[in-house]
């Protein structure tokens, strides 16, 4: 099966260099060969992937099945069913907590958080703004639904005959484009991204320059600070409380002060204006992203005139609970 990789690889690869298209270890690609399932582990990047490692292989039938009875079994559940592993490289990694949406879809599957899709999927007017921009489009919009499980559940009960549109949105989440052809997948998925680009004139993402303190210690520089409009004494409330994508609040929960230097996180100098990150690379790197990732969509929404949709407390909450949540934001401490 590593053989295959490169299978993955063609659908990863060309979107693992930017934060615009995923952030951090955010976004899963997969490709099913055979019976089996290849998907992007979890807590891995694209970059990982497109490097050659981070790739897990699955049961696919098994999955369907599995997902299939708890279903409809009719209870209320949060928590994906246990992936049916057959190997990994490197070995004894689990796979995306996506992995049962992934399954019933076709041979190659993208799901990014673009933070050009997420300005209209994360605004109050998504689905008006969807209809007008894609009226020859066929694309389903799934409200917003706890990640893992619930997206695969959502998916079943509201299956289009006996196929899903190629192109997927998930409210306050991002974009799944799916296909039998990588190349087919990856023009479908520019052709809406840059559809909603040209129709609100958005600026390409500001990169975020760091000026390194020590070997785990950054500071934002402060012409990235002004470029991606960071205010300083809004910026715990801004990344830990308003809320418009999962991944912000995996990243960030307990992880952003103006009080305390924390390791890994941020903190804020109010005195200074100052923004520190502290962590390990794999920290810094999906925090830088977030940054940007946060603070356009926000942005965005803000000056196209659309209204914020941030995510209720309580559904916060159950994401938290999930032990593959826990598990996915313990990688980037290792």
């Amino acid at each position: 099966m590593v053989q295959n990789l490169e299978q993955l690889q063609l659908i990863t690869a060309p979107f693992s260099q930017n934060g615009e298209h995923v952030q951090g270890p955010g976004g899963n690609t997969s490709v099913k060969l055979g019976d089996a399932i290849m998907i992007k582990a979890s807590g891995f990047t694209f970059a990982d992937v497109a490097e050659g490692t981070g790739a897990v292989w699955l049961d696919n039938g098994t999955i369907v099945q599995n997902l299939l009875s708890k279903v409809n079994s009719g209870d209320v559940i949060y928590e994906n069913a246990a992936p049916p592993v057959l190997g990994s490289v490197p070995e004894g990694l689990k796979p995306s907590m996506e992995f049962e949406f992934h399954s019933l879809l076709n041979k190659f599957v993208l799901h990014t958080h673009s933070v050009y899709v997420n300005v209209v999927a994360c605004a109050v007017e998504c689905g008006e703004i969807l209809a007008d921009l894609f009226d020859q489009d066929e694309y389903l919009l799934v409200p917003y639904v706890t990640p893992g499980f619930p997206i695969a559940e959502y998916l079943v009960k509201n299956k289009r005959g006996d196929r899903y549109p190629a192109i997927i949105v998930l409210k306050n989440h991002g974009i799944i484009v799916h296909g039998d052809n990588h190349q087919t997948v990856i023009e479908k998925y520019d052709h809406f991204i840059n559809k909603i680009k040209e129709h609100y004139k958005l600026p390409e993402m500001p990169g975020i320059v760091l000026n390194k303190i020590d070997d785990d210690r950054f500071s934002v520089d402060p012409s990235s600070i002004a470029a991606n409009n960071i205010n300083v004494n809004t910026l715990v409330e801004t990344l830990t409380r308003k809320i418009l994508i999962p991944d912000q609040s995996i990243f960030f929960k307990g992880k952003v002060s103006s009080s305390t230097q924390l390791s890994p996180g941020v903190y804020t100098d109010l005195a200074t204006g100052e923004v520190i990150l502290q962590g390990n690379e794999k920290f810094i790197s999906a925090c830088k992203t977030m940054l940007q990732a946060v603070h356009y969509i926000s942005g965005q929404i803000a000056a196209n005139g659309l209204t914020p949709d941030h995510i209720p407390d309580e559904l916060i909450s159950i994401m938290h609970g999930l032990s593959t949540e826990r598990y996915r934001a313990s990688i980037l401490e290792k």
